[in-house]
């Protein structure tokens, strides 16, 4: 197993209160110079999405913006999830729980890292359509230029109750067109909300997916699932759950999150005990052909995770794969429910740093 050190950890600036849930979601841009998370529970489950900046010599995370739609009411849960493009220009944010739980997905656009974001439409699924209860917009990512998208829904009812459902969308004129729709993976059964956690590797060929209350392995201990695309038509190819530490409960898979060549990932379960109760646990897998072996586990250590942090609901992974963002929606530092994230260094992947460095000039040029 690998050493993971915990080497940062923040909260919203301001504003700031109790039961915001910061760290609901979390999600890198800029090659982990920019970050942005998502605090639903802010102003009575409005929601609100938070932008911060990395400063290089204090090593610190500084909140330099925060946005929400004119349209966005009570109860919406603005910021459930966050997606950017790698080269944080492009970023879909969903609000779950609007239109009776329809859920809506939020996209927005700028022309550069330092102008204002602009709403430009949002995304909405064809095939089904949502029903009430549905919550579009759970999970998201983007592929690194911001073309492609998986998006769930794991309360859809398409493949059994509460199974869930993943659809993928591609973006042409800033139009998001859905492609397909994933579900009823190998194993599947009702109630399994599959779709709790989705990640697309850079060029959008490859992805994880979670099925956060699964319970082949145990009850609730939940599963991951490894896809592949071709033609605009995805078909799984693996599944795997957690190490030998894992126990029922656990939710694995609640989040995950894919380097830019899905050869690292990072998988949450934000139930798992950890001498407490919902403290919450985070994997580290890396990738040998199709199958995922895992290489460590981590949790909070400073602030130590306390019962009910939920600690892993949301998880983030550099492009590179040596740094990790993880949300805690429910820890108390400071008041209650105010959330709070957490950074990680990661084992460093070998990558080829010509090849890196040609395709990060490529995508920002």
């Amino acid at each position: 197993m690998q050493n993971i050190f915990q080497i940062n950890s923040f909260g919203a600036s301001n504003p700031c209160v109790d039961m915001d849930k910061f760290g609901a979601s979390v999600a890198y841009a800029v090659n982990g110079s920019r970050a942005f998370v998502g605090a639903m529970g802010f102003n009575s489950d409005q929601g609100r999405v938070y932008e911060f900046a990395y400063n290089q010599t204090m090593r610190t995370w500084n909140q330099i913006d925060t946005f929400i739609p004119s349209d966005i009411i009570i109860g919406d849960c603005f910021g459930m999830a966050v997606a950017p493009s790698y080269d944080g220009t492009k970023l879909l944010v969903s609000a779950s729980n609007t239109n009776h739980g329809k859920g809506t997905v939020y996209y927005f656009k700028r022309p550069d890292i330092n102008s204002p974001w602009k709403q430009v439409g949002t995304v909405v699924p064809t095939s089904p359509v949502s029903s009430d209860g549905d919550q579009f917009g759970i999970a998201m990512s983007l592929s690194a230029d911001g073309s492609q998208a998986l998006i769930s829904s794991t309360h859809e009812n398409l493949y059994g109750n509460d199974r869930g459902a993943v659809y993928y969308f591609v973006c042409c004129d800033d139009i998001w067109i859905q492609k397909d729709i994933i579900g009823s993976p190998n194993p599947s059964s009702d109630r399994d909300e599959f779709g709790s956690g989705v990640s697309l590797s850079a060029n959008g060929s490859m992805a994880l997916i979670g099925a956060q209350y699964q319970s082949s392995l145990g009850k609730n201990r939940g599963l991951v699932y490894f896809y592949t695309k071709e033609n605009d038509t995805w078909g799984q190819v693996s599944c795997f759950g957690s190490s030998k530490i894992g126990s029922d409960g656990d939710s694995f898979g609640c989040s995950v999150a894919l380097s830019a060549d899905a050869s690292h990932a990072v998988v949450g379960a934000y139930e798992y005990p950890l001498g407490g109760k919902y403290r919450g646990i985070a994997y580290y897998f890396s990738r040998r052909g199709m199958q995922w072996q895992p290489m460590g586990t981590f949790y909070a250590c400073k602030p130590l995770s306390s019962d009910g942090d939920e600690f892993s609901v949301s998880s983030a992974i550099t492009p590179k794969g040596d740094r990790a963002l993880v949300g805690a929606h429910f820890c108390a530092d400071g008041g209650k429910g105010r959330g709070l994230v957490y950074e990680f260094r990661l084992p460093q992947p070998y990558y080829h740093k010509s090849l890196w460095d040609s395709f990060w000039n490529w995508l920002t040029s």
